[in-house]
């Protein structure tokens, strides 16, 4: 008899159960990375596109910078929060950016639980800003490393390396754009509509998505939700983890 009351009979049972759902599930109600355009986009040009930082400052509490491609521009921002959580923040520099972003989209930004300013920023220790680098060292031993060349973020505490952002340079930025801007790398299919199923995504403003890679340094596994049921110990490959669509 297990703890709780549970014969064994019934555990099976249940087990069974369970797994007669997880077969029953229809897989082709799920979209797959080659029927997604910004995910094939993300997957094959892993590199092409690379990003330096310049223009670096601070405010005392948070590490400011210019990320700089051939494609686009973006504003990075390195934070401490009061629980001592690191935030880091990019967002799009350019003359349509600002005008694209409704109140709507702000209000359900406002509205999102991780979105919310419920923790301020927290003054660091030492914010140090070099010709090759910048280090940013909390009070809790934690150290950001800013390489400005290629672009790359790392995260120590005491000394270890924990945590790398880009180390290999799969950063891409799809920014908001119009559709007689004309540029031919956009005609591509998928990336000013597309269709699957029976639901149509049209993109005014063209696919706008990001993605980065990152390297958790010396843990055997990294927990979290994925995008489609899958084990909660994340593989080594991609998951979108927050979309917000422009209606």
């Amino acid at each position: 008899m297990l703890r709780g009351g549970f014969s064994l009979d019934a555990a099976l049972v249940l087990l069974l159960f369970w797994a007669h759902i997880t077969a029953a599930v229809d897989r082709t109600a799920f979209r797959r990375c080659e029927q997604s355009g910004f995910c094939k986009r993300h997957r094959t040009q892993v590199g092409q596109v690379k990003y330096t930082v310049s223009d670096v400052t601070h405010n005392g509490t948070a590490l400011m910078a210019r990320l700089q491609s051939t494609v686009n521009t973006l504003r990075l921002v390195i934070v401490q929060l009061n629980d001592s959580t690191l935030r880091f923040k990019s967002i799009e520099i350019g003359k349509d950016s600002a005008v694209l972003i409704t109140a709507q989209d702000a209000k359900v930004l406002l509205t999102y639980v991780p979105f919310r300013v419920d923790v301020f920023e927290k003054d660091v220790l030492l914010i140090s800003i070099g010709k090759d680098s910048a280090v940013l060292i909390t009070a809790q031993d934690a150290k950001v490393l800013l390489s400005y060349v290629p672009f790359r973020v790392d995260v120590f505490e005491k000394d270890v390396l924990l945590i790398s952002v880009n180390p290999n340079n799969a950063l891409k930025f799809e920014h908001f754009r119009k559709k007689e801007d004309g540029n031919e790398t956009e005609a591509e299919a998928g990336f000013w509509e597309e269709d699957f199923r029976s639901i149509h995504d049209p993109k005014p403003f063209g696919s706008s998505s990001v993605g980065i890679d990152l390297s958790f340094i010396g843990y055997k596994f990294i927990y979290g939700l994925p995008e489609h049921a899958d084990s909660f110990a994340l593989r080594s490959t991609a998951y979108v983890l927050f979309i917000l669509k422009k209606a």
